[in-house]
């Protein structure tokens, strides 16, 4: 919209008949819109002022002296304006003709449309702007969606793909996202597939998005666990209600945490390991270090001034401690462990 508010709207009206337009102006003089309206007799009058001045919205008889009213759509798509049509009783080929050419709407022309044209002007007005409301909400959702890593899908109630952001060009590993055309696609129909691969996973999102749409939940987290090619994947998935202008719509938030997970058990491993080196002694913790450096009992009795029976006495105590028998258990414990 070029203005604030819908109440201060400008509409430009194009009728040739005179009588039509007493009518419609009576209308708007009654009206409880307080809506601006000028008339024209002419296209060329129309085209001057649509490019001269701001409107909101136009109306066109579809037959005028000089044209067709159908003859404003380009003008009115270039500077963003809602153009709708008037047609004669029964031309629902015209109607038909007007959408397809870029019109915002239709109305039949009869005597109450006529009078009551402020209303037919303020509800497409209402629309329009619960368009243009819509289309820069999901401008900035995209732009905000771009962003991010985490890969990102958003449906409309029929399930139909209306966002997808970039994310998701770079992570089509995940089972639970189509490798390609994403948007426009029916995904609730995607996640019904049971027999493909990881179905039972696709059937659990499919159930959460069931419960929003039916209000019973607002929100909802699932940790799945999928193997992709030899490894096993670990993801957190969000999926949650969001409010959208014209239809409340689902987000579907998908997070690759195999990385983080791998971090957790790493570092929770560490922690085991400190914990069990904690232990020993230190003269076991100093010959079982040396141990998972690859260095012999030999040469450890040399660098610590020490007898190779006393190291092999360290060394089977520290072992029996710590409930293992191999050189490699030594290793998986103080391998990328701080030992003090």
């Amino acid at each position: 919209m070029n203005t604030p508010t819908i109440s201060s709207s400008k509409i430009l009206y194009v009728e040739d008949d005179p009588a039509h337009t007493k009518l419609v102006e009576r209308g708007f003089r009654k009206s409880p819109y307080a809506l601006e309206l000028e008339t024209v007799v002419s296209l060329e009058e129309a085209r001057i002022l649509v490019n001269n001045k701001k409107y909101q919205l136009v109306i066109a008889d579809y037959r005028l002296a000089d044209g067709e009213g159908l003859a404003l759509v380009d003008i009115c798509l270039e500077k963003l304006i809602p153009l709708v049509v008037l047609t004669s009783q029964g031309s629902e080929s015209i109607a038909v003709e007007a959408l397809k050419k870029g019109a915002f709407d239709y109305v039949v022309k009869n005597e109450t449309t006529l009078a009551d044209m402020s209303r037919v002007a303020y509800q497409a007005l209402k629309e329009w702007d619960l368009i243009l409301k819509r289309k820069q909400t999901e401008k900035l959702l995209s732009l905000i969606a771009d962003s991010l890593i985490t890969q990102l899908i958003v449906i409309n109630q029929e399930g139909i793909v209306t966002l997808a952001n970039n994310a998701l060009t770079s992570h089509t590993s995940c089972p639970l996202i189509p490798p390609a055309g994403l948007m426009g696609l029916d995904f609730l129909e995607f996640l019904k597939d049971v027999h493909s691969e990881h179905g039972h996973m696709r059937i659990k999102v499919f159930d959460v998005i069931q419960r929003i749409k039916s209000g019973l939940i607002k929100e909802e987290f699932l940790d799945l666990n999928l193997d992709v090619g030899e490894k096993e994947h670990h993801y957190e998935v969000r999926i949650k209600s969001i409010a959208s202008p014209l239809q409340t719509q689902i987000l579907i938030a998908i997070d690759d945490m195999t990385v983080r997970y791998q971090i957790r058990q790493q570092t929770e491993a560490r922690e085991k390991n400190q914990l069990l080196i904690q232990r020993l002694s230190p003269r076991e913790r100093e010959v079982l270090n040396l141990v998972s450096q690859g260095t012999s009992n030999k040469q450890i009795a040399h660098q610590l001034h020490l007898s190779d029976r006393t190291v092999e006495k360290h060394r089977a105590s520290a072992m029996k401690k710590l409930r293992i028998k191999s050189v490699a258990d030594i290793v998986k414990i103080f391998v990328n462990t701080a030992v003090e």
